[in-house]
């Protein structure tokens, strides 16, 4: 899935180890991801392996990316794996196309049933 470094504010998932995809990483539109804690056999290693996947190379559709994080999450995502939106756009030929847009309100007045944006 391809994001920017905001998807955070927005969805329950939190950095277990390393980091989650920065700006830098989207302006560079560098080839890393982010796996899910407990998914990341799948990607990496068996599942008894106790080596850290943070800084090593996975190959993802024919693609080498660097792993920069873990992360761990309230749902079951443990098979959804995070790039930076910009390098999806270019590798997978996306151009300006979305699945999903996300966003949140601040300010929001829910009794009068304005929201300030």
């Amino acid at each position: 899935m391809g994001v920017h470094p905001n998807y955070v504010e927005s969805e329950a998932i939190k950095t277990a180890s390393g980091r989650f995809i920065n700006r830098n990483d989207v302006k560079e539109r560098r080839k890393v991801i982010i796996l899910h804690k407990k998914g990341r056999q799948k990607f990496l290693f068996a599942e008894k392996s106790r080596t850290e996947p943070v800084g090593r190379f996975v190959n993802a559709g024919g693609v080498a990316y660097r792993v920069v994080g873990l992360y761990e999450d309230q749902g079951d995502q443990s098979s959804l794996a995070f790039i930076p939106f910009s390098t999806m756009q270019t590798i997978y030929n996306k151009g300006d196309k979305l699945n999903n847009i996300i966003f949140t309100t601040k300010n929001s007045d829910e009794r009068s049933g304005q929201r300030n944006l």
